[in-house]
């Protein structure tokens, strides 16, 4: 596995549609930090991951082997990757087609670069 991404910010999970198969993680701007940070999960196949992540790294592998349980055999036209997300004291895992970063100076309420978010208005 590659550490593609790492991160001392803390990550929530902000957004999850199961109609778009779209997961987005945040860190919003604060004290510490004048920016924002997205990260976001598309076509998603499975996820076990905690709400929270104190700070933040994203190993990726094409085995998917690693996921903690069994998963079902599916007809997927794409080979999906596997993101294992690293805390101090927690793993998450996703399972994939792609992984976008975005870093902006976004408001705490205001939509994401890729529209996963809805714009009030």
């Amino acid at each position: 596995m590659s550490v593609i991404y790492s991160s001392v910010r803390r990550f929530e999970c902000w957004a999850y549609t199961v109609s778009h198969q779209k997961l987005l993680l945040r860190s919003p701007k604060n004290d510490t930090h004048s920016t924002r940070v997205d990260v976001l999960f598309s076509e998603i196949e499975a996820h076990l991951i905690f709400p929270v992540f104190p700070a933040l790294s994203i190993l990726q592998s094409g085995n998917l082997g690693r996921f903690p349980v069994q998963l079902p055999a599916t007809n997927l036209t794409f080979q999906p990757f596997l993101f294992e997300l690293q805390s101090a004291r927690v793993t998450g895992y996703i399972v994939a087609r792609s992984i976008q970063f975005m870093e902006d100076d976004g408001e705490y309420h205001e939509p994401d670069a890729w529209g996963v978010l809805p714009s009030k208005g």
